[in-house]
């Protein structure tokens, strides 16, 4: 409960005998899922003004005002909203890791290199707060949805 959690501190970019650590921009997405996903501990999102001179995908400094990202403020919005809940492990292997924050959400992150099919008893709509995508539960109150490699989701009820 006492702990910090997160994906780069920063030593990582800015010293020579880290530097191997920075994670590929995709693996530290992931990481941020999780972290702001998860239960206990305080999430720390790094960021800097550009000290490392490492540039993301885009030719952009990398960690520049990254706590303001869109993606950042949507992984900041669903820890705010599940806080407080409790965690509850539903599905853990070496590709994907799906569990749910008490009945207001569900963290889903697909490590793998292909797509994973997803399937959750849910009885509403969910949001994905990231791709902004909605889904539907069937008439059985499945809610069924596609997961693709190298991605995650943090659905929060509509």
């Amino acid at each position: 409960m006492r702990a910090i959690t997160f994906a780069i501190t920063h030593d990582i970019p800015n010293n020579d005998v880290f530097v191997d650590l920075v994670m590929d921009e995709c693996r530290e997405s992931l990481a941020y899922s999780y972290i702001l996903g998860r239960d206990g501990g305080v999430p720390l999102i790094y960021t800097d003004l550009n000290t490392s001179d490492i540039k993301d995908e885009d030719g952009n400094p990398r960690w520049l005002n990254a706590w303001n990202h869109p993606d950042m403020a949507a992984r900041i919005k669903f820890h705010n909203a599940v806080h407080g809940t409790p965690m509850k492990l539903l599905e853990a292997n070496s590709d994907l890791l799906v569990f749910s924050r008490g009945a207001k959400g569900y963290v889903l992150i697909n490590k793998s290199n292909r797509a994973q099919n997803i399937s959750l008893r849910h009885p509403k709509s969910l949001a994905d707060v990231l791709s902004k995508q909605t889904f539907e539960p069937d008439t059985s109150g499945k809610v069924e949805m596609m997961l693709p490699s190298l991605t995650s989701m943090l659905l929060l009820e509509e």
